[in-house]
């Protein structure tokens, strides 16, 4: 049985892969956080200083965001961090991508922290596929993952590539790409996307907050982060 390594020593994958971070865990910093493997992590995108300080205190050395929005570089290299980009779809994690990420998984020192924007569709698919290709978890096991971390069904298409991956060889392995970048190109679609589920979310913590700046998040403008929704619809 694979295991993973929390606090409270090695846990079985298969029973509790949270013991130490509560599954759907939703701070104002880091969201959704779960322990894949030994070195991997899956959540939502670190929000802030406070985030980034989190990765950090965990024992993080990379960052892996499979979001379409641009990391956070800067927050990152402060710390000491090294980001990689790899973005992925809602409809699936291809062949290719999820030879990109065990690539990334495999040669990358250290902790692993990869997420996508609420760590709970592709961030969670995107990791499980990886460790089955390299081997860490069974396809069994990376779909048993989706479902512990709220993954909803009807994202089929990531579901399949996580039930439909089997382990890599080494040469496919080496084959990919081994350069990493910090930022991959993306379509300008994609990241206005993304931009505008960021705004929608801070729109979200503003009205729980009776539409003022959040306690958590007191950086927020109510009229600017709807400004910036209205000018990218």
């Amino acid at each position: 049985m694979h295991r993973v390594m929390g606090i409270h020593g090695l846990l079985p994958a298969g029973l509790v892969l949270a013991a130490f971070v509560p599954a759907g865990s939703t701070g104002p910093s880091l969201k959704n956080v779960l322990p894949v493997t030994e070195k991997l992590w899956s959540g939502g995108v670190p929000e802030g200083d406070r985030g980034f300080d989190e990765l950090q205190a965990l024992g993080m050395r990379t960052i892996v965001s499979v979001d379409g929005a641009a990391p956070d570089v800067a927050r990152a290299k402060a710390r000491g961090l090294r980001y990689v980009h790899i973005p992925v779809g809602y409809n699936g994690i291809g062949l290719e991508q999820q030879i990109a990420l065990a690539r990334a998984v495999q040669d990358l020192e250290g902790s692993i922290y990869l997420h996508c924007h609420h760590g709970k569709q592709r961030a969670p698919a995107a990791a499980a596929s990886a460790a089955v290709r390299l081997g860490t978890l069974t396809a069994a096991e990376g779909a048993l993952f989706l479902e512990r971390a709220g993954t909803a069904p009807s994202y089929a298409g990531l579901y399949r590539s996580v039930r439909e991956a089997v382990q890599a060889d080494g040469a496919a392995l080496a084959a990919a790409p081994a350069d990493f970048p910090e930022v991959a190109r993306t379509p300008g679609i994609v990241q206005g996307m993304a931009a505008a589920q960021d705004a929608c979310d801070h729109l979200a913590e503003i009205e729980e907050a009776g539409w003022t700046a959040p306690a958590t998040h007191p950086d927020l403008v109510p009229l600017d982060e709807s400004g910036r929704l209205e000018n990218l619809m």
